[in-house]
């Protein structure tokens, strides 16, 4: 692929990233049962959603915070099941996790911690 080929794929992804509703298609990707498909895609993805818990949480909806932290907490929780899964994305998962409950904690999710022991004795 040729470098200006690489900048304006970059710009692309970048448009992409920049839009409201980008993190809920990236959301259901990085959270997906088989995210080893696509590396590439699967970084983007948690990278975007990220991005979304980090610069842009006060512009989301209740509802829509609420269906981030459960998407997240209920992925990671399913990552027991499937032996195969990266530690890199176990670790990336409970990374993001992690920065929602900054955002919330003890405020709007008080059973943030509790949340948290519970994952840790099923590890």
């Amino acid at each position: 692929t040729s470098n200006a080929r690489k900048r304006e794929i970059e710009t692309n992804l970048l448009a992409f990233k920049s839009q409201p509703e980008a993190w809920q298609l990236c959301l259901r990707v990085a959270t997906a049962s088989d995210i080893t498909v696509n590396q590439f895609l699967w970084f983007f993805s948690t990278s975007t959603v990220e991005h979304t818990i980090t610069r842009r949480w006060t512009q989301l909806t209740s509802t829509d915070k609420t269906l981030l932290r459960e998407t997240l907490w209920n992925s990671y929780a399913q990552l027991g099941a499937t032996s195969n899964v990266a530690k890199r994305q176990r670790d990336t998962l409970a990374q993001l996790i992690a920065l929602v409950g900054k955002r919330e904690f003890p405020e709007q999710d008080p059973n943030y911690m509790q949340h948290c022991m519970e994952l840790t004795k099923t590890r």
